[in-house]
């Protein structure tokens, strides 16, 4: 018998039920077992603990990534094996040491704001006494100008005097651009007419109440600051609006 449970159902009794034979070892036959002898003259028992061991198993891998500069990363890879197995990272076959925005602990690897230094082919190791397995995944970190070639704005916009227009500006860039705006030398900026906002990924001009004075020329500057180099990068475009 199992103390405190079942004998799995897959086991099997040999030799008049002298040998118990369990095939197929799984962690959870684990435990302790009674055998118990008996005749006319009495009875008596022994138990023996079975202990099972495994190399690492994954259960949870990486996968291979694609960030724009300054974003954060977490990867986690995650092992079953007794006894529980133990995590390092590698970063293209050599180790990969904690720094001010690198953490790695139980599995975990997190860097904090990434770079282009970072990209590059990551390696967790997950090992115990009976064995050691590898996760691999390749980290790609984005980084391009800001552009306005695949999403441009409108050249030319015709409003009725006093009715609302929107204006929508989503420039390519990585990392993600940020937008102003301009009209003529002066800074666009919010006020009771102007609204400047984010929906779905698109930056949107709203301007409450065109009015008479004259046709408007914006505009669009999309700009970013690469961390890696500390360079700023900035793109334009420009819309006229025409009222009639």
């Amino acid at each position: 018998m199992k103390v405190n449970s079942y004998i799995p159902s897959k086991s099997r009794l040999r030799k008049s039920q002298a040998v118990l034979e369990i095939p197929n070892l799984q962690l959870d036959d684990a435990g302790v077992y009674e055998c118990t002898a008996e005749n006319s003259r009495g009875k008596n028992s022994f138990r023996g603990q079975l202990q099972i061991y495994t190399y690492p198993h994954w259960i949870q891998k990486l996968n291979d990534t694609q960030l724009d500069s300054g974003s954060p990363l977490q990867w986690e890879c995650k092992a079953t094996g007794k006894p529980r197995p133990t995590y390092r990272w590698l970063k293209n076959g050599a180790p990969l040491l904690p720094q001010s925005r690198v953490d790695t602990a139980n599995g975990i690897l997190m860097i904090h704001s990434v770079n282009q230094s970072d990209a590059g082919m990551y390696q967790c190791l997950a090992e115990n006494k009976y064995g050691a397995i590898y996760a691999s995944a390749e980290l790609k970190i984005l980084a391009s100008p800001p552009s306005f070639e695949l999403n441009q704005v409108k050249k030319t916009i015709i409003v009725t005097k006093d009715r609302e227009v929107l204006i929508e500006c989503q420039p390519q860039g990585a990392p993600k651009p940020t937008i102003s705006w301009r009209k003529g030398d002066k800074v666009v900026r919010g006020n009771k007419r102007l609204r400047d906002y984010c929906e779905r990924g698109v930056e949107i001009l709203q301007e409450a109440d065109v009015r008479e004075d004259q046709s408007q020329c914006l505009l669009a500057t999309a700009s970013q600051l690469y961390l890696d180099s500390e360079k700023q990068r900035s793109g334009c475009d420009q819309i006229t609006l025409h009222i009639e």
